[in-house]
């Protein structure tokens, strides 16, 4: 274990809350739910993304192949059963 002075744990801390408000309140992606402070180094946890610097090969269009999260392994055919998942996930209670 190692010693962190307490004024960098509390800066560290209000940086994650800042960067939380700042996903939450971009308006280029509405509807945009922070349930927790660690939304920074989760989205630090992205294995693979592959493109090309100019796009002469893809042509500038990424075709969604599969996604594997903790529910399971989806692939381009399960979309409708995705989008289900993340509906049931992120609906409000009445």
């Amino acid at each position: 274990s190692y010693i962190i002075p307490i004024s960098m744990r509390v800066s560290l801390d209000m940086a994650k809350i800042l960067y939380s408000m700042t996903i939450q309140a971009d308006n280029q992606i509405p509807g945009t739910l922070v349930r927790n402070s660690t939304i920074p180094e989760e989205l630090g946890r992205v294995d693979y993304l592959l493109s090309d610097k100019t796009g002469t090969l893809t042509q500038n269009d990424m075709i969604f192949k599969k996604i594997r999260v903790p529910p399971g392994e989806y692939t381009d055919e399960q979309v409708p059963l995705i989008r289900s998942h993340v509906r049931s996930a992120t609906e409000k209670p009445e």
